[in-house]
């Protein structure tokens, strides 16, 4: 979500969705926090900058919609032409959730990596292919 903004001046806006206040202060030395996200949202599917709690949720379903369809078509390495800004930092709801104080990485998280790990993931769409027998 990039939004208008003078130089290095921080910009307030509304989120369209649920009305909270967000700032971007983004210099071409210090992108805004949103740019740490995958950029799922075509540049016209948004009007608008979206507060983090409505961003997240917003690619969460997108996120869940590409695996779908994915996942059908039964071709899980075309997530790599679909992600085009790899991020390291991984985002929770996203890439993971927290179950019982651990880490669940999701499908779309091993999409992204690739390949299956072999580590017996629950949400692996590879089918498990390089667990050890």
């Amino acid at each position: 979500m990039l939004i208008s903004h003078a130089k290095g001046k921080k910009v307030t806006k509304t989120c369209p969705q649920c009305q909270s206040t967000l700032s971007c202060s983004a210099t071409s030395e210090q992108p805004c926090w949103c740019m740490d996200y995958p950029a799922l949202l075509p540049p016209g599917e948004q009007a608008s900058c979206l507060c983090p709690d409505c961003l997240s949720r917003a690619l969460q379903e997108k996120a869940n919609t590409i695996t779908k369809a994915i996942l059908e078509k039964r071709r899980p390495n075309d997530v790599a032409s679909l992600y085009s800004k790899p991020s390291r930092k991984m985002i929770e709801g996203i890439d993971f959730y927290r179950e019982s104080g651990r880490y669940v990485m999701t499908e779309w998280y091993h999409l992204k990596r690739g390949y299956c790990c072999g580590s017996k993931c629950r949400h692996c769409p590879y089918g498990h292919e390089n667990v050890p027998a």
